[in-house]
């Protein structure tokens, strides 16, 4: 699935937030390389869609944003084993007091060299 498709079924799933954006003075319209009336047929057809298809687009889309995380973490800390990538991501989608809950204490922080 290509990036803008990705962003569009986020801005669909979460229209209500972005009603509030011209309340804050962001306008999306701006920055948007999809036509009006496109977007109009693409938010049709997504509220059509059976419940099934909905949340097997939202499933789509967690799984990216976690994908996208654990990149984000690779680059991040390129010297970390792929274990504690999944611990740090899972910090970051659950809070540390609840990553340490379901996996018990995080491993010892080794200190960084500034």
């Amino acid at each position: 699935m290509r990036c803008w498709r990705r962003l569009w079924l986020h801005r669909v799933f979460f229209r209500d937030f972005y009603a509030w954006l011209p309340v804050v003075g962001v306008d999306l319209r701006e920055h948007s390389d999809t036509h009006a009336e496109a977007e109009r047929v693409q938010i049709a057809l997504m509220r059509a869609a059976p419940p099934w298809r909905k949340l097997a687009l939202l499933g789509q889309l967690n799984a990216t944003v976690k994908a996208l995380a654990l990149e984000g973490l690779r680059r991040r800390h390129p010297q970390v084993s792929e274990s504690a990538l999944r611990r740090l991501l899972a910090e970051q989608l659950l809070g540390e007091t609840l990553a340490a809950r379901v996996y018990g204490a995080p491993p010892e922080k080794e200190p960084e060299h500034v």
